[in-house]
Formats: C-alpha cells, sequence, structure tokens
C-alpha cells in the first residue's frame, strides 16, 4: 500500500475515532436545547450513547434522558438522536431529535406520557396527558410543519375537593407564521370544555379556556380560579411568555 493511501486510512480512522468519542456535552450544546428550555445538570458519555442527568424543561423536572447517537443522518447533513426518558419526573416517553444546518430542527416518532399533576396548571388536577408527534419541523422563524395528536385524562378524574368529572379532551397540533396551535376539546354529557393555547416562536402564549356546565360546585370553583361567565360559558383568557 501506497504512503498516500496508508495516510486516507489513517486519517479516515482517527476521524471516526474522534468523531465516536466527542462528549455527549459537546453534542448536545450544538443541538442548541436550551432554546426549548431545556437545562440539566450534566452530561455523561459520549455523544453516540450517553445521557443527560438531572433534566428541567421549563421548571419541570424530568429526570435523566438516555440519549442514543443515529449515523444514518449524517448522509443527509443532520445530526439526529434518539431520546429515552422513564425515570420518576413528569414526562416519560420516547423521541428522535435531528437539528441541520442553519436553525433547522426535526422532533419525530415522540410518544409521550406526562403526569398533570407535575406540571404548572392552572385547576388542580391530576391524571396523565398522551402526547403523539409524528413529526414536528422548525427554523428560524419557528414552527414551519407539525403532525401530532395530544389527548388527556386530566378532567375525567375526581379532582380534590369537588365531586365532578369532565370529558377526556383531545386534538391535533396545527402551526401558522412560526406559531404552534393546540386545540383540545371534549363533552360529557351536558358539559363541554375546550382549550386553545397559541405559541409564539418568541415563546410568548395566548390560552383559552371555556366551560359550559351547569354544576354549582364547578362553577364556583371556575371563579376562584379565574374565569368569567360570558355567553352561558366560563372562560379563561391568559397571556404571558413560557418559561
Amino acid at each position: 500500500m501506497s504512503a498516500k493511501r496508508l495516510s486516507a486510512v489513517f486519517i479516515t480512522v482517527f476521524v471516526i475515532f474522534s468523531v465516536f468519542t466527542l462528549p455527549l456535552s459537546v453534542v448536545v450544546s450544538w443541538l442548541g436545547v436550551e432554546r426549548f428550555g431545556i437545562s440539566y445538570d450534566r452530561a455523561v458519555g459520549a455523544f453516540w450513547k450517553g445521557a443527560l442527568e438531572g433534566v428541567v424543561w421549563r421548571g419541570v423536572r424530568v429526570g435523566d434522558v438516555h440519549i442514543s447517537f443515529k449515523p444514518g443522518a449524517l448522509v443527509f447533513g443532520r445530526a439526529s438522536i434518539r431520546v429515552h426518558m422513564d425515570g420518576p419526573g413528569a414526562l416519560a416517553g420516547t423521541a428522535t431529535i435531528e437539528r441541520g444546518l442553519g436553525a433547522f430542527l426535526a422532533v419525530r416518532d415522540v410518544v409521550l406520557a406526562a403526569q398533570v399533576d407535575q406540571l404548572p396548571v392552572i385547576v388542580p388536577v391530576s391524571g396523565s396527558v398522551a402526547l403523539n408527534i409524528r413529526e414536528a419541523t422548525f427554523d428560524a422563524r419557528g414552527c414551519r410543519s407539525v403532525d401530532a395528536d395530544l389527548q388527556t385524562d386530566a378532567l375525567s378524574r375526581p379532582s380534590a375537593g369537588l365531586a365532578w368529572t369532565g370529558p377526556v379532551l383531545s386534538g391535533s397540533a396545527s402551526c401558522a407564521d412560526g406559531a404552534i396551535t393546540i386545540p383540545l376539546v371534549g363533552r360529557a354529557g351536558s358539559e363541554f370544555v375546550s382549550v386553545a393555547m397559541v405559541v409564539q416562536n418568541d415563546r410568548t402564549f395566548n390560552l383559552q379556556a371555556s366551560v359550559s356546565t351547569g354544576n354549582d360546585a364547578l362553577a364556583s370553583m371556575l371563579a376562584a380560579v379565574g374565569f368569567a361567565i360570558e355567553g352561558g360559558a366560563y372562560t379563561l383568557v391568559q397571556n404571558g411568555r413560557w418559561g
């Protein structure tokens, strides 16, 4: 073998070795997870298989997140990782996250379950939220496309001190002009509940909730947390910034 070929083989092996021993902390920093409100105590292991310990997402404790690298995406000029959460935190499930050139970011094949009582909600309820994201893509302008469903049974479980159960809420997310819209609706008998949240690229949000009910105890609780009667339904509108 010629010296030129030996040099090429050496360089190739060196590059592969360097890449596969790259610390996970370097790769996570490049992916820019902080823009989504994610913080963590430390990153351990190499980038192709490691873990983020003590992950917190916008104030919600997630726990440890195990990460594995998917080398096939490099063919398309993207870094792709598979994450798995199964700890004692508020979230559990799996997801694939891809980062491309510029500000491109994609989230695919997401199946997550969240415990409502560990999330920042305005009404004290329990239960779970099931999130299924087949694909969501983002760029510098925000949300570019999304194909996702959301469902929660939080209202179908009696809350503390209130003998009332509501409907299961479900809906499909959409995005327009960089903003994500998440509408949830449900009906149980004569009661109807709708919740719609719009999150802008700068993380400002608008939340609109509406409850039609003849339950006096529920009406009193809704009034106590800020709902106002409007057009025969109890409504709440909130604007703010997430994280």
